[in-house]
């Protein structure tokens, strides 16, 4: 595990959809297998999906492009991010500049944060006191998926049970609650193709 006066390396993980107008971003640490996501908007999911597209091209520079090409212009350049402090359920993130041989940080949306960390392949870090109070998953994700198991592989007498479907909505807010966007999406699909089940029968 990577660390710098207190902080974790992070790296970018994946880019999930949960529905049209909510995305989650899930980052790693660098050398581990611990995880976590957050809530990014629409905007700020497709500056990251054209990243991840090598043939990209836009017609027009994006905010985020805009932002790089006025540091270029003033040689300055992202040095790294820092994901400092979660406070009901937001991360706080500084994002720390060189310019004329100083370094100095404003305070930033991590969203935006780590977009231009992406954009500049500047590192990003999480303070150790945050990503060791963030949840321990594994545990987590064992219970409730074998709820999730035993749940989907009822006998189709019961696949009618409204209660069945509040049972998996709980178990998908519980996911949204550990920041845990990826598998809240897979238990909405299994909610979906129940539903369907239900229509045709």
């Amino acid at each position: 595990m990577e660390e710098l006066e207190g902080l974790i390396k992070l790296d970018f993980k994946s880019l999930n959809t949960i529905d049209e107008k909510i995305h989650c971003l899930t980052l790693k640490e660098h050398q581990g297998t611990k995880t976590f996501s957050m809530v990014i908007g629409s905007f700020e999911a497709y500056s990251i999906g054209t990243m991840l597209e090598k043939n990209y091209q836009s017609n027009r520079p994006m905010v985020y492009d805009l932002f790089k090409n006025a540091l270029n212009s003033v040689n300055a350049f992202i040095k790294k991010v820092v994901v400092y402090k979660l406070d009901n359920d937001i991360f706080f993130s500084n994002l720390y500049f060189e310019i004329s041989n100083k370094t100095i940080y404003l305070e930033s949306r991590t969203s935006d944060a780590i977009i231009m960390a992406l954009k500049y392949k500047a590192p990003i870090y999480i303070k150790r006191e945050v990503f060791d109070s963030l949840i321990d998953e594994n545990y987590i994700d064992k219970f409730l998926s074998k709820q999730i198991y035993e749940l989907l592989n009822v006998g189709n007498s019961k696949v009618k049970n409204t209660a069945m479907i509040n049972k998996l909505n709980k178990l998908m807010r519980k996911y949204i609650d550990m920041h845990d966007y990826k598998k809240a999406s897979d238990i909405r699909d299994q909610i979906i193709k129940i539903k369907k089940l239900n229509s045709k029968s």
